[in-house]
């Protein structure tokens, strides 16, 4: 399976004036809109431009080459297309998921190193599960997601991707499968759609504090990346990547710490040196930075969690 003919096109754009502002893809891209009320004009006009909120774009020209790019895929399960997303996603999944009427969005560009990949291989296709918003559409890349963009091809969960197998050149899950509640289920399902002999890339965060939608279940540590993919997979290469240094999980932790703490708290916790923070962890629990830390940041930052059951 291949696309004869490669097109990449902007999804999103920034709103300069109350002149440039499309209707329909200002709504679509801002469903709070709608839910409070207000049109596109006047939204934009009291609140949208300082927010420097953006609009959907090139809806129509998206829609042609979803629908052309759809066209050369086979399904596992029958559906009734449209011109929008194929959905794949049943009413019970999507309520046993807690997905809100109002997603928060996850808009991340690939990094510079896809993209070239992407541009590279023309008549190749990818998947890209998890994908979130992209702000670009590209003809060969097919997005899956568990809820509806401006970029979203197919709606599904990854442990139960709709395709047939065997039909990817590329896939990609890139920050995705610390948010499956069965990680080893979704692996297994882009394992099966990837073609023998073709090439899938994961992102999976290890120290990383809780975060993202619609929940945050699993990290991995760079042996249980390698490991749930070895039996099936020959490895190329398992490293870490620049935007994976551990200098993101620091600050990210220390940020959430400095964060869960009252004001006053604040000021001193900036102030310590690192060496304050390498003593000895059990004579620090009753610091002022240790006791006071609310319930919240303790359980996104925590070092682990204890579970007691009573079996049915």
């Amino acid at each position: 399976m291949s696309l004869s003919s490669y097109a990449e096109l902007p999804t999103i754009a920034p709103v300069r004036s109350a002149r440039d502002l499309d209707q329909i893809g200002y709504l679509a891209a801002n469903p709070d809109v709608t839910a409070a009320g207000l049109t596109a004009a006047d939204h934009f006009a009291r609140y949208g431009a300082k927010e420097n909120r953006r609009q959907f774009v090139n809806a129509t020209a998206i829609g042609k080459l979803r629908r052309k790019k759809l066209s050369t895929l086979s399904f596992r399960y029958d559906i009734a297309t449209n011109d929008g997303p194929f959905d794949f996603l049943p009413q019970d999944v999507r309520n046993s998921m807690e997905i809100p009427e109002f997603p928060p969005v996850a808009a991340n560009e690939y990094n510079p190193e896809i993209i070239e990949i992407i541009r590279a291989n023309p008549k190749a296709i990818f998947l890209d599960v998890g994908a979130g918003l992209r702000h670009t559409y590209y003809s060969n890349v097919v997005n899956a997601e568990i809820w509806r963009s401006a970029s979203t091809d197919v709606i599904c969960i990854g442990e139960d991707l709709p395709f047939a197998d065997g039909q990817f050149d590329h896939v990609f899950c890139l920050a995705v499968l610390e948010h499956t509640k069965q990680p080893w289920l979704a692996v297994r399902e882009i394992i099966r759609v990837t073609k023998p002999g073709g090439i899938i890339r994961i992102d999976w965060p290890f120290l990383q504090p809780v975060h993202g939608y619609p929940h945050h279940f699993f990290n991995a540590t760079p042996k249980g990346n390698r490991s749930i993919f070895e039996d099936q997979c020959d490895i190329v290469s398992c490293d870490v990547r620049p935007w994976q240094h551990p200098i993101f999980a620091l600050s990210w932790m220390v940020n959430e710490w400095r964060n869960g703490l009252p004001d006053a708290e604040k000021v001193a916790f900036c102030e310590m040196k690192i060496g304050d923070l390498l003593k000895d962890a059990p004579q620090q629990l009753n610091e002022p930075f240790c006791a006071f830390l609310n319930a919240v940041a303790q359980e996104t930052i925590a070092a682990g969690t204890t579970l007691i059951a009573r079996k049915r």
